[in-house]
């Protein structure tokens, strides 16, 4: 994936795993590396009474989200969490092999994203 920066600059994403959204979880997600860097991020975006539960805590997020509320307006939070290689390593292992569990798959793999989100810090 081949992104524009605000400055022009071009950067370029390998996409590794796709969280599509659900009404169940209010939110979706995606890991991606930097083909640069290196650096591997999980980028997630959800409504805002879900992902104030997840970001590290802020005093103005919750106060902008009630603000905006009150004008009638919904809110989405996008939050980031770096990720080392083995951390992503362990996740993909663990997810891949809750994918292939004949017993509650997918209550298994909700189990492993949730322990991937842990705390993400706030990006908007």
């Amino acid at each position: 994936m081949r992104l524009r920066t605000p400055s022009g600059e071009i950067e370029e994403f390998e996409v590794l795993l796709i969280f599509p959204f659900t009404s169940e979880s209010k939110r979706m997600g995606i890991i991606l590396k930097d083909t640069a860097t290196g650096e591997i991020s999980f980028v997630m975006k959800g409504a805002d009474v879900v992902m104030v539960n997840i970001v590290q805590y802020n005093d103005w997020l919750e106060e902008e989200c009630d603000n905006m509320a009150r004008e009638g307006l919904r809110t989405l939070v996008v939050a980031r969490k770096t990720l080392t290689q083995d951390q992503y390593d362990d996740f993909e292992r663990r997810f891949n092999e809750a994918k292939l569990s004949i017993h509650d798959a997918r209550g298994r793999c909700g189990k492993c994203r949730s322990h991937l989100r842990g705390t993400c810090s706030c990006c908007v």
